[in-house]
């Protein structure tokens, strides 16, 4: 219920409904302690409080609510730990375009080449194409030598990658 709960704040969130969002989120808060008599499926992930932390993230950075946002992504990173890489990266990710919103896109660049480290270990098509999406709202600010290291770095990462991530945007299901 509270993952349920989250995705709706989001979707709030994206429309700028600020009052239906943060009440959504309180709500899967008080769902997160709900526990359930039946087994999940081995298919479903664990919904837990970094969960949340993430969507809360995003919904306060789309909603303008920087500081919020920040304290959230903050949250993801104390509760991820480094053998959680996916997971951190994404929590990693929203930090950086809350940074870029602040316009901070240095410490976001910094943050970037810790996703990039990690990287190596991992090949998430998801994690690949917020970091596409984070390089993106890095562009306005190229002027800065770093962010243009930065954004060097993200090409050849992307381009490593590509043919991995073409074939499985393309590959068609088996019946």
């Amino acid at each position: 219920m509270a993952r349920l709960l989250a995705l709706e704040a989001r979707a709030h969130a994206s429309q700028g409904d600020a009052g239906r969002s943060t009440a959504l989120l309180s709500q899967a808060t008080h769902n997160l302690d709900v526990t359930t008599t039946h087994d999940l499926s081995p298919w479903v992930s664990r919904f837990d409080e970094g969960s949340l932390a993430n969507d809360a993230a995003r919904c306060f950075l789309a909603l303008g609510r920087l500081r919020a946002a920040q304290r959230q992504a903050e949250r993801i990173l104390t509760l991820r730990p480094p053998t959680r890489g996916r997971s951190r990266a994404f929590g990693q990710l929203v930090l950086a375009n809350i940074l870029i919103a602040q316009r901070r896109p240095d410490e976001a660049c910094a943050v970037v080449d810790e996703v990039l480290a990690a990287l190596s270990s991992l090949s998430s098509y998801l994690v690949s194409a917020q970091l596409t999406e984070t390089g993106k709202r890095l562009t306005p600010f190229v002027d800065s030598h770093i962010v243009a290291s930065c954004l060097e770095r993200l090409r050849e990462v992307a381009w490593t990658r590509e043919p991995f991530h073409q074939w499985l945007a393309t590959e068609e299901p088996t019946s």
